[in-house]
């Protein structure tokens, strides 16, 4: 844009369409994640309006498998203008937010013996974050439609006990002695390098926001089992906070007020999980939320000062600020994921359901789409959906191999 004011007539109507297009253009970047586009079409001072298109349903399948084949299903991501899927030997395909056609496939060699279970892509610094198929490696794709997926930086992360995470805009290298290195993920700089006092192995995550990430690790070498919780900024290693809380903990993600939501385990039977821990770092204060019943194998979520709970065998129940429990019949979910009033999860035959958060009721579903093999085998784990709120989008994957997208606004249409 030439600098300084355009004259009056069609020169400020020229400013107006820029500005209308700058907020067109800056409402397509998400994710933190910055595009750069082509040169910009010429400025008309009469364009003719674009009706919006109306979002349809789509399937797509990233990878064709031999007929018979196992049960597998694709870790998803969303931004960036594009959705982005791993499965094995496929670390990344990136796929159109609107129809699901496949813009490019970064393959990889085929899952050996020593594969790993696959995680979702993940953005963060201009580049795509995926771990090969052994998980001995982390690649940095070029996300770009243009880009093809090439990798643009590796690093071999095999000597790192604690584990590998992209965290925020830092890569987090856990070593055997738990001394924890901060990569930029940007230039691959490293950042800071520490240790952090009470913790053997941490590993950090975050929970929407890049400026805290959290820690919690139990420990067994006392009398009785006690849990370190650490608090940090990722970006220079300070510590916000660290105390250690008895029991056995396990996050389940920060309240709108700023307290901590953690489960609490059964101390007899390993993998309960018997209530529910609020926890206020600036009081250190704690309180006990008691569930209706003990749930096995929980994947847990928190939105506002509500945490949803969805157990091995269907039970989801919500607690804290909404009190409610209600059945699924779902034998194994993902992670539930929360937009608006709707609460998201994949069942472990594919479907893709919608529950409201305020009452539990179910609101919608997909069919199952089960893999086409006489015996589908055993998922390590369920995938969770990705959401896409800007766009009232939601994308799920099946154990056939697909990847499907529905808008979330009216589940019940699905």
């Amino acid at each position: 844009m030439p600098e300084g004011a355009p004259k009056a007539g069609r020169g400020r109507r020229r400013l107006l369409w820029a500005a209308a297009l700058a907020v067109v253009v800056g409402a397509g970047a998400t994710l933190g994640f910055l595009t750069t586009g082509g040169d910009a079409p010429a400025l008309q001072t009469h364009a003719p309006r674009t009706p919006r298109v109306a979002f349809h349903p789509w399937r797509t399948t990233i990878v064709e498998r031999p007929s018979g084949h196992d049960a597998e299903m694709p870790y998803c991501t969303a931004g960036a203008g594009a959705v982005f899927c791993g499965q094995s030997g496929l670390p990344a395909a990136r796929l159109s937010p609107d129809s699901g056609a496949v813009t490019w496939r970064h393959e990889g060699p085929p899952a050996g013996p020593e594969a790993i279970s696959p995680t979702a892509p993940v953005l963060s610094g201009g580049f795509l974050y995926v771990f090969t198929a052994d998980g001995k490696r982390l690649l940095a794709l070029d996300p770009a439609p243009h880009g093809n997926g090439a990798p643009r930086w590796s690093l071999d992360v095999s000597g790192y006990e604690g584990g590998a995470a992209v965290v925020a805009d830092r890569i987090l290298l856990t070593a055997a002695d738990g001394t924890v290195t901060a990569l930029d993920t940007t230039t691959h700089a490293q950042r800071w390098r520490k240790r952090f006092p009470g913790h053997r192995l941490p590993r950090f995550r975050t929970y929407g926001d890049p400026r805290t990430a959290y820690a919690a690790e139990t420990l067994t070498t006392g009398p009785a089992p006690a849990t370190r919780l650490t608090a940090l900024d990722p970006s220079d290693g300070t510590v916000r906070w660290s105390h250690q809380l008895p029991g056995t903990l396990t996050l389940a993600g920060p309240s709108a007020s700023g307290a901590l939501f953690l489960t609490v385990g059964d101390p007899t039977y390993d993998g309960d999980v018997t209530g529910v821990l609020r926890y206020d770092p600036a009081t250190r204060r704690t309180r006990t939320l008691p569930l209706a019943a003990p749930l096995r194998g929980v994947a847990a979520a928190v939105h506002g000062e509500t945490v949803y709970l969805l157990a091995e065998g269907g039970a989801l129940q919500a607690v804290g600020e909404r009190r409610w429990g209600t059945e699924t019949s779902v034998s194994r979910g993902s992670s539930p994921v929360i937009s608006g009033n709707h609460l998201f999860f994949t069942a472990a035959d594919g479907r893709l359901l919608a529950v409201d958060t305020t009452t539990g009721a179910l609101l919608g579903q997909t069919r199952p789409r089960l893999s086409a093999a006489r015996h589908n085998g055993f998922l390590q784990a369920v995938p969770a959906p990705a959401l896409d709120p800007a766009h009232g989008r939601v994308y799920a994957a099946s154990p056939d191999g697909t990847v499907f997208g529905v808008p979330t606004a009216d589940p019940g249409t699905w």
